[in-house]
């Protein structure tokens, strides 16, 4: 009788298998630091989904030495921090020197204050091994919306923690635009040299649940219009107020 395998179905494909036995780490996922305790979090939401084929590579903006001790802290051997120049350009410069670094077969980009969800790299994984060497594109939750919500390369449906990039140096887009919206430039420039994205539905990110958590400050604000809109104190999201 033939022996029982415990490897699921997209571990069957042999690079993967060989990658991980072999000490090299097929994704690795890169998250540029700005200091800010919710990192901790962050690279819990990775740990937890390790099967020994992840490296994080935290890349400080300037000398962080909140983010390097929370590394240092974690204890993860995968996870490394290297401190990288002061931009504050929202990680642009920290993500080209995390793709310098990186060793794994895909990359994967992450902010210091969001979290993968508990399922999401049994998602990446299978995508991965289903269309291999493609780029992916998932789904993320960012406050009460899930973004993609239709499949298409624009502003307002695509963002750093959905894409799954083979790392093929030569081939892939740049960061460093000068603008916030970076990673729609960078996804955009990508696609072009690598062809067509597989879009997948799975919602493997949140996007900034700490915040969510903490109460929230509401303030009235007048508008120049005479229309009254109510706004988060801390300043990203608004709504209307009909």
């Amino acid at each position: 009788m033939r022996a029982r395998t415990s490897l699921s179905s997209p571990w069957r494909r042999p690079w993967l298998v060989y990658d991980s036995l072999m000490g090299r780490p097929v994704f690795s996922v890169i998250v540029p630091a700005s200091g800010r305790d919710t990192l901790m979090q962050t690279l819990k939401s990775i740990r937890r989904a390790d099967r020994g084929d992840i490296e994080v590579l935290v890349i400080g903006d300037g000398d962080q030495p909140v983010s390097e001790g929370i590394v240092g802290q974690f204890g993860w051997g995968a996870a490394r921090y290297i401190a990288g120049p002061q931009t504050r350009q929202w990680g642009q410069t920290q993500r080209m020197l995390g793709m310098v670094e990186a060793r794994g077969d895909y990359l994967m980009f992450m902010d210091d204050d969001d979290v993968y969800r508990r399922r999401a790299f049994t998602h990446v994984r299978r995508a991965v091994a289903a269309d291999p060497g493609r780029v992916i594109l998932f789904r993320m939750r960012r406050y009460d919306a899930v973004f993609w919500q239709r499949p298409v390369i624009e502003r307002g449906q695509v963002a750093t923690p959905q894409f799954v990039v083979p790392n093929m140096p030569g081939n892939l887009g740049s960061w460093l635009t000068g603008r916030e919206a970076s990673d729609y430039s960078f996804i955009r420039e990508t696609v072009g040299l690598l062809g067509e994205p597989v879009w997948n539905r799975k919602v493997i990110c949140v996007v900034r649940p700490l915040q969510l958590r903490r109460p929230m400050p509401w303030i009235r604000i007048r508008c120049h219009h005479g229309r009254t809109k109510i706004a988060e104190k801390m300043g990203r999201t608004t709504k209307a107020a009909v």
